[in-house]
């Protein structure tokens, strides 16, 4: 593909549009932010019911409260970004939400419902901040008459990200080898007990999840910043 790109009159994906820092590193930076939510949001369901021994309604409430912090931190880190205030509240989410992961991780079967929802509230509200600042800055940094395809690329990386983490994530829980004990719940059951070795691998995940979450920040705090452009040309 590179080589045909560089023959090509009109590529459909321009490699000097890649080659921009600021694009490179707000891709990478969105690639884990999305491996880590989508991933999250794929188990967490699982979380509840087989390790917490919670029906899906307590489970479906996890992810009402994920999707409602993901929303406010969209709408604050966009009007940060506007006034050019981002940076200090960034780094502050950044540490709120890399703590609140790694704490979910560290409770195991320790954590109850209510306090697992309020982690989750704050990974996901500090996590949902990489979304819109990785978007405002790819459009910023390329050439107008490469905003879209500039911006296609986001979310095909994004896409890419999310079916790798799912498939990542997924192989870490059933090569603990209680697929049976996922299978049962299609059916209504709960676990009688929960087997430590079962908390065990989630906390695997979540750790995963973890870095993830780490690697995106990473990536966007390394980022350039580069003024809010005020013209199309």
């Amino acid at each position: 593909y590179a080589a045909h790109s560089r023959r090509a009159e009109e590529p459909i994906l321009p490699l000097a549009v890649l080659q921009d820092r600021v694009v490179a590193m707000a891709s990478v930076g969105t690639f884990f932010g999305a491996a880590a939510y989508t991933g999250l949001v794929s188990y967490i369901p699982l979380y509840f019911q087989i390790v917490l021994g919670e029906q899906s309604t307590v489970a479906g409430a996890a992810l009402m409260g994920m999707v409602l912090s993901s929303s406010a931190a969209s709408a604050i880190i966009g009007q940060l970004i506007s006034r050019n205030r981002e940076r200090s509240i960034f780094v502050a989410a950044a540490a709120v939400s890399v703590a609140a992961i790694v704490s979910f991780a560290l409770l195991r079967t320790h954590a109850t419902p209510l306090l697992a929802v309020a982690l989750l509230g704050l990974h996901s509200f500090g996590l949902s901040m990489t979304f819109p600042l990785s978007n405002i800055s790819i459009q910023n940094a390329v050439a107008h008459r490469h905003v879209g395809v500039a911006t296609a690329s986001m979310y095909f990386t994004r896409s890419i990200s999310g079916a790798g983490s799912t498939a990542f994530l997924g192989a870490i829980i059933l090569a603990s080898g209680h697929a049976a004990a996922i299978a049962r719940l299609k059916d209504g059951a709960r676990p009688s007990a929960v087997d430590p070795s079962l908390a065990d691998t989630f906390a695997v995940m979540l750790g995963v999840v973890a870095l993830f979450t780490l690697l995106s920040y990473a990536a966007l705090l390394l980022m350039e910043r580069r003024p809010l452009r005020t013209t199309v040309s």
